[in-house]
């Protein structure tokens, strides 16, 4: 073998090494390809019903391995927006979605190309939201997510985390994909956890028997950021993040953190004892800050978000966040992926973001020997004074009162008007209309007997069937693209039992479904009992007996308590108080 360069020699013994280290625990697949170059590019959070224009920009840099940082899907929805709640959807989903964004001819023909494919998950293509161990079907989700990666893990291994050694230019890079969701803790859990003692453990061993000339570690969420609000990250469980940098401590080659999940770019740095942690963060590949909200309201959004950015770093800048050749912070609000291109010979390594276009937005090169965690970490530019962090706070506040809350309103009114457009209110009695009751009794039935589980027997009486009693019923016309006709649905039931006597009338059983709750329509239902009784009766006194969690929303409505009287029990468990409204 004399006869071969040193340099040829160099790049054989890392294909070797490449092969025996890949299959140590955890595989990536592979495909042999000439024209690779040192390039080892990642993206987080991509939606497959979103338009996706990174990939043919992606495929252009000839990346020696795609990284997924995780999200690759999203297998969830979202159902309400305040409080955020999110619905997991199940393993067929997650399938299906997967199906669908592998037969985007660019995507497809990316994964014939780059050598290395390496991922791992974060909370929506593991299945939910801030979703970690107690997500019931983990084992299914995680046999779809390695099917739909063409991974492999050892057997009987709990996660999807992997070790994978890629070869560049003068040598080789391992890369450690790790799993923060398989065995996550819930964030009430102040001592909780990511990875699990297993994995700790395996990543311990891994780090301290590198062979390697660099390591790059793939954390869905970032270690070094510590954002204002709650949002994911390595902070969460602050015990945990000392125990990682600790771990990372151990590792004596270059060392890189990559991170997704926030819907932007950015670079955070730190200074660990002599030596410096890069905490490299790229996400939004089909929806970012400035680009989902371009979409839901206009461009002028972008650039007013954009502004608000830069005024907040201005006035208290995030400590971790790098600055550029120009002292500018370095992040990014539009659709991004990230890069990391190996120089191994000169000792470099250049981080760089790319939007759609050749050129990237953001770049810095980094000399390897300085890369790791060499003791505490410290950010970058030192850490604030804690008057700026309050000035940083109320500048938050701001941009959220002009920026946020008002766009958010007048969507929310818009909403509103929208469902209740197909919304009716019918008010009658049983000799009006016979139907009527059938109606009101199937809502009754489903908010009382099976919600509230009162027994079908005390919730109905005489009073449903008597002439005098008013019934009132909301009906909403569900659209569906699917519906060959349009039949209202009763969503929302009341009614009004009428005593001559007292010459009052008492409104009860007011009721929504679930489903409709939160859009007005249990404000309509007791208005329309009052008016009925207004114009049958007039002159009675309209009463109710409520909940004593709703006298606030009867109050609102024009009914009060009466005075001096105590709550009382009504039906199983059900405390309530006499309320009157005059007609």
């Amino acid at each position: 073998m004399r006869w071969m360069r040193p340099a040829a020699m160099r790049w054989l013994i890392a294909l070797f090494v490449a092969h025996a280290r890949t299959n140590a625990r955890g595989s990536a697949k592979t495909n042999a390809r000439s024209n690779a170059t040192s390039r080892l590019v990642f993206g987080s959070c991509s939606k497959v019903h979103l338009p996706q224009p990174l990939w043919p920009w992606i495929r252009k840099r000839h990346p020696r391995a795609w990284i997924w940082a995780g999200d690759a899907i999203y297998g969830d929805r979202m159902v309400r927006a305040v409080p955020l709640t999110f619905e997991a959807l199940g393993p067929e989903h997650l399938r299906a979605a997967y199906a669908t964004q592998n037969a985007i001819p660019e995507y497809a023909e990316l994964r014939k190309e780059v050598p290395y494919w390496i991922a791992t998950w974060d909370d929506h293509d593991f299945g939910l939201n801030d979703g970690g161990g107690d997500l019931p079907w983990r084992d299914a989700s995680q046999a779809v997510f390695l099917e739909a990666m063409d991974l492999t893990v050892e057997s009987g291994q709990h996660g999807v985390y992997t070790r994978t050694t890629v070869p560049v230019e003068g040598g080789s890079v391992l890369v450690i994909a790790l799993d923060l969701r398989y065995h996550k803790s819930p964030y009430s859990d102040v001592d909780g956890d990511f990875l699990g003692e297993a994995q700790w453990a395996w990543l311990a061993e891994t780090l301290q028997s590198v062979k390697e000339d660099a390591v790059v570690v793939v954390s869905s969420l970032q270690v070094l950021d510590e954002r204002y609000g709650m949002g994911e990250r390595w902070g969460r469980f602050p015990a945990a993040r000392r125990r990682l940098l600790k771990v990372l401590e151990s590792c004596r080659k270059p060392l890189v953190v990559v991170s997704g999940d926030v819907h932007m770019a950015e670079l955070n740095v730190a200074r660990c004892g002599g030596r410096t942690l890069i905490d490299f963060t790229s996400s939004g590949m089909t929806h970012a800050w400035s680009h989902q909200m371009r979409a839901g309201f206009s461009r002028a959004f972008a650039h007013v978000l954009t502004a608000a950015m830069a005024s907040f770093q201005f006035i208290a800048p995030l400590e971790w966040q790098a600055s550029d050749a120009g002292g500018r912070r370095m992040h990014y609000l539009d659709l991004n992926f990230g890069e990391l291109d190996f120089d191994v010979a000169k000792g470099l390594v250049t981080a760089r973001v790319f939007g759609a276009a050749e050129e990237p937005v953001l770049e810095r090169t980094f000399s390897l020997r300085d890369l790791g965690v060499g003791g505490a970490c410290r950010p970058v530019h030192g850490f604030l004074p804690p008057w700026r962090h309050a000035v940083a706070l109320a500048v938050w506040a701001l941009c959220l009162g002009l920026v946020v809350a008002a766009p958010l309103a007048l969507a929310i009114v818009v909403a509103r008007r929208c469902l209740s457009a197909g919304l009716t209110i019918n008010t009658a009695t049983v000799d009006e209309d016979a139907e009527i009751l059938t109606s009101a009794r199937r809502v009754r039935r489903e908010v009382f007997c099976v919600e509230q589980r009162v027994p079908v027997e005390m919730e109905r009486d005489a009073h449903d069937a008597s002439p005098s009693t008013i019934h009132v019923v909301a009906l909403y016309e569900d659209f569906s693209p699917w519906d060959v006709t349009f039949v209202p649905r009763p969503v929302g039931a009341a009614r009004v039992v009428i005593s001559t006597e007292k010459r009052r009338g008492k409104i009860g059983r007011v009721c929504v479904l679930r489903d409709h709750r939160h859009r007005g329509i249990g404000r309509r239902v007791v208005r329309a009992c009052v008016d009925a009784l207004r114009q049958k009766h007039p002159g009675y006194l309209a009463t109710l007996g409520s909940q004593v969690h709703a006298v606030g929303f009867y109050e609102s409505l024009g009914f009060r308590c009466i005075e001096g009287e105590e709550p009382f029990m009504d039906g199983p468990g059900c405390l309530h108080r006499t309320m009157v409204m005059e007609t």
